[in-house]
């Protein structure tokens, strides 16, 4: 149904007898409406000003929410640039501390690489072949490491300088060189198993090999001043002096690479074999002879002498042909003799 009223286009008041509206002051018009929807529609219909008001009270509301947010925002952006950072620098330093421990790394392995070069540093060889006591024939090589005899010359010169008595000289110089003929045990033990040689037998090879190698005075004063005749003839006719050598000896060691030697440094060297496959040995020396020989606690016949309820068979190592329980008959008075080296 339709019906004619008076009405405010602008804020949809209904008001009738006037020309103007009381509320926003414009011009009311006449008009039909189909129902009562419409009136009620245009009743209830927000002025501009209204609303604004209602967008304004909505904004008061919400802004210290959206300040807040911006806030935590803010800070929470300052803390990813900042933790972002610190993990940076971590990762800087993580990255030198990794190269800098491949660098100790490589280190360790050119100075483990070093240490190997030299433990494996050039391996003196000495040929040398000889016969036994029944002319049958042996050959073999004695091979030393270069810096294990340097190592022994420095610790005799050393030692030479501190002990009183040879009798701590030659057990300094035999503590330590043992430890360094590893090449000569493997040597002279693949002979021993090679031809099946008993113990007596094995020690007679040994003192054999010895023998065979040329005599030659070491002195610790210049060869010109040896006083006694018959050395001076010696050298006179060949024999080999070597002179400024602390003590006057060899070292184990020194024999292998020089091949020759004096007596007591082809006793130090025998002993020191022999006690390294279990034998009962001992160096025996003799002031009034000037001489050094080997006594040897095995089964035999001949010269020995008697210590701590054992017989120590003598061995004489500067010549060819001298069997266990033999020695010449210059210095064979045997209470001359005394036990040295255990």
């Amino acid at each position: 149904m339709k019906k004619e009223i008076t009405f405010c286009s602008n804020c949809g008041s209904n008001e009738k007898g006037n020309t103007f509206c009381t509320k926003c002051g414009k011009k009311l018009i006449k008009g039909l409406l189909e129902n009562q929807q419409k009136i009620k529609y245009i009743k209830n219909k927000k002025t501009p000003s209204q609303l604004r008001e209602k967008e304004s009270i909505i904004e008061r509301i919400l802004n210290p929410f959206v300040q807040l947010f911006q806030f935590l925002l803010v800070r929470a952006l300052s803390l990813i640039v900042v933790l972002g950072f610190v993990f940076f620098i971590f990762f800087i330093a993580d990255i030198l501390d990794n190269k800098s421990n491949s660098n100790t790394t490589k280190v360790t392995k050119v100075k483990k690489k070093v240490k190997k070069t030299i433990k494996s540093d050039r391996i003196i060889s000495n040929p040398i072949k000889w016969y036994d006591s029944k002319n049958y024939y042996y050959n073999t090589n004695l091979k030393i490491s270069n810096n294990d005899y340097l190592k022994s010359i420095r610790n005799r010169n050393n030692k030479a300088r501190t002990v009183s008595s040879f009798s701590a000289l030659y057990s300094a110089i035999y503590n330590s060189d043992k430890l360094d003929l590893d090449l000569v045990y493997k040597e002279l033990d693949f002979i021993r198993k090679d031809r099946s040689l008993s113990k007596k037998k094995f020690a007679e090879i040994v003192v054999a090999m010895v023998q065979h190698m040329p005599y030659s005075f070491v002195v610790d004063k210049p060869c010109s001043m040896i006083s006694d005749v018959s050395y001076r003839n010696m050298i006179r006719q060949g024999t080999k002096c070597e002179d400024g050598v602390k003590a006057g000896l060899y070292t184990p060691l020194e024999l292998v690479k020089k091949m020759k030697g004096d007596c007591d440094s082809r006793t130090l060297f025998i002993f020191t074999v022999l006690k390294k496959f279990n034998y009962d040995v001992v160096i025996l020396n003799s002031d009034l002879y000037a001489h050094s020989i080997i006594g040897l606690n095995i089964p035999s016949q001949g010269k020995y002498k008697y210590y701590k309820g054992k017989r120590y068979y003598t061995w004489e190592t500067t010549n060819k042909g001298w069997g266990l329980g033999n020695i010449p008959p210059e210095c064979s008075d045997i209470k001359y003799w005394y036990v040295v080296l255990t």
